[in-house]
């Protein structure tokens, strides 16, 4: 072989060899949670974590012989829109936890990460960070890195402290677990470094490690350092597939509020109850449809609203258990909103009985912001015809409040 093809040869097994070492290529389509859906978190024994093992390419990770405690978690997706604090968060979806009652984790999601910007409880309870703190930054691939720097808040605006956090992807191979073995899996070495506000006197540093693989809207297994010793908690795959509610909807029928929504994989669902709030804070079951075997709900609200009033869905799953709410919180008010023409044609308007200006938000069916006019007249069109197929959210604020509607493109 002449030397002129032995370079070229030696050049294509350096790509070849390049393009092996790339592994499994992370996506946000792929691991951004998506409302609507739920998974459960099953906590381990620490005796049974052994620590993690160096990094590298096609790793072979074994947590097959993780031992499971008596505690898991249910976790569920949910709308931000109209749940305390979000509108100041600017988050596009929530999360809540079977462990913790009335309290609320809110994210930011986009195509090019996930991150975490702030939690809300009961009472005042309320902190968010400023830029969001990540936990995936997409492409995410073998040896991949990100490095940020936040300012942590808590129940004012005044900055508590600041926190550096660094992503790695420091492997990728098969990852498994007590229940399956996952494959394409990538590795991300987390470390949080937490200093004083404004000395920056460090004070605190937390290591995690965090299992990605696409198809699944969380990581699949994460390692917690804690001391000399590792904690560990694991992603169980569902027997079926987690509830989706789409096009909630609120209108007046007989001068009295009238919902009306589609739902799909409803197999472990019993019932749906209607909660009801005046505060979009306190809400109260006020209603129950069964679950029919169909797609297509609805309940009229045997009550006359003299102010702004809140609606919410609650599943009841066929075990009795009652988890909070998957769809988004709807605003009813005296002052009609409408969405014409619906469907989409290519352009919208919306009216709240020829009021303007007013503030209006369209979110897509996965939480996405997709347009904002703080300003917005009756007068103007919104160009829809660049947009995906499929259900809107329209959240529109006037001097009554926050008010809700939908409109779709087909």
């Amino acid at each position: 072989m002449n030397q002129k093809l032995q370079n070229l040869f030696f050049l294509f097994l350096l790509g070849t060899i390049g393009a092996k070492a790339q592994g499994p290529v992370i996506t946000a389509a792929g691991v951004n949670p998506v409302i609507g859906e739920s998974f459960r978190w099953q906590y381990v024994l620490q005796s049974s974590v052994t620590p993690p093992t160096p990094g590298g390419p096609d790793v072979l990770w074994d947590y097959s012989n993780l031992k499971d405690s008596s505690i898991n978690e249910l976790i569920n997706f949910i709308s931000p829109n109209g749940l305390p604090w979000a509108d100041s968060l600017h988050a596009n979806i929530a999360r809540t936890s079977s462990l913790s009652a009335n309290y609320y984790i809110f994210y930011n999601t986009n195509d090019s990460s996930w991150g975490y910007v702030g939690a809300s409880g009961t009472g005042n309870y309320y902190n968010h960070v400023t830029p969001s703190q990540l936990f995936a930054a997409y492409p995410l691939t073998f040896r991949s890195t990100y490095t940020d720097s936040v300012l942590v808040y808590i129940q004012n605006s005044i900055p508590d402290h600041i926190e550096r956090d660094t992503l790695f992807a420091d492997s990728y191979g098969i990852l498994k677990l007590p229940d399956t073995t996952y494959t394409n899996v990538v590795r991300v070495v987390y470390k949080n470094i937490a200093s004083s506000y404004p000395s920056n006197i460090p004070y605190g540093i937390f290591t995690q490690y965090q299992f990605f693989v696409n198809g699944i809207h969380s990581p699949i297994l994460t390692l917690n350092q804690d001391g000399s010793n590792w904690d560990a908690e694991y992603n169980t795959r569902p027997t079926t597939l987690p509830l989706q509610i789409s096009s909630f909807t609120a209108s007046w029928q007989n001068k009295m509020p009238y919902l009306q929504w589609e739902a799909a994989n409803t197999e472990n669902t019993k019932a749906f109850n209607i909660q009801r709030s005046v505060d979009g804070h306190s809400f109260s079951t006020v209603g129950r449809v069964g679950v029919s075997g169909g797609s297509s709900y609805h309940f009229e609200d045997n009550y006359i609203p003299t102010s702004t009033v809140y609606y919410r869905l609650q599943q009841v799953d066929k075990n009795g258990q009652t988890f909070s709410s998957a769809t988004a919180q709807l605003t009813v008010n005296s002052k009609q909103l409408t969405v014409y023409p619906n469907p989409s044609k290519g352009t919208i308007h919306v009216s709240v009985n020829g009021l303007t200006p007013v503030h209006i938000m369209i979110y897509d069916a996965i939480g996405r912001l997709v347009y904002e006019n703080k300003n917005y007249s009756a007068a103007q069109s919104i160009a829809t015809d660049t947009w995906s197929k499929g259900t809107y959210l329209v959240r529109v604020k006037d001097n009554e409040g926050w008010k809700d509607s939908s409109f779709v493109i087909n």
